[in-house]
């Protein structure tokens, strides 16, 4: 499954005039398997750093970590942010950047994680998965405004929904 890139609009603004930092993450052991924390603290808006892995051009592809950027365009990260968690209370947000080519057809696209409020050392960085209804499954992130389910806040009210008409779903919510 993919997970949509949700429903950020490129800033670049904030990309072009911005670094990473170095070693400024590690994956490690979380609640729900591996995760992503801070080897240093974060201030709001800071850039923490910008995901890589294989562009695939194949809407039928999937993976537990796959990102949808767009129809039947999918980047397949590595580590570090391959382990990025959800959190309905996320700390971190994407901002990405979406240009021509210039001297061939296609476009470049890159993604960057940036601190939505300040980030301690240690901390997980988690993002809001922003999934669709259809892809949603239970949470686990245990953030006091847990939505119960991994989807877009959007989306939620179709969760009752399709739980009216299939009586195993209804259990599940």
């Amino acid at each position: 499954m993919a997970r949509p890139l949700g429903t950020y609009p490129p800033t670049s603004s904030r990309i072009e005039h911005t670094k990473p930092a170095k070693a400024g993450v590690r994956v490690g052991h979380s609640p729900t398997g591996s995760g992503v924390f801070a080897n240093r603290r974060y201030r709001q808006d800071d850039l923490i750093g910008e995901i890589v892995g294989q562009l695939i051009h194949d809407a039928s592809y999937g993976s537990d970590y796959c990102f949808e950027l767009d129809a039947g365009r999918l980047i397949e990260p590595v580590a570090p942010f391959r382990f990025i968690n959800h959190s309905c209370d996320p700390n971190c947000e994407f901002d990405y950047s979406d240009r021509p080519l210039s001297d061939r057809q296609g476009r470049d696209t890159r993604i960057f994680v940036f601190a939505a409020r300040v980030i301690n050392v240690n901390d997980q960085l988690t993002i809001d998965y922003n999934w669709a209804a259809k892809s949603a499954i239970p949470c686990e992130c245990g953030a006091s405004n847990c939505r119960g389910w991994i989807v877009a806040q959007e989306e939620l009210w179709k969760l009752n929904e399709m739980a009216e008409g299939n009586q195993m779903f209804r259990s599940a919510v």
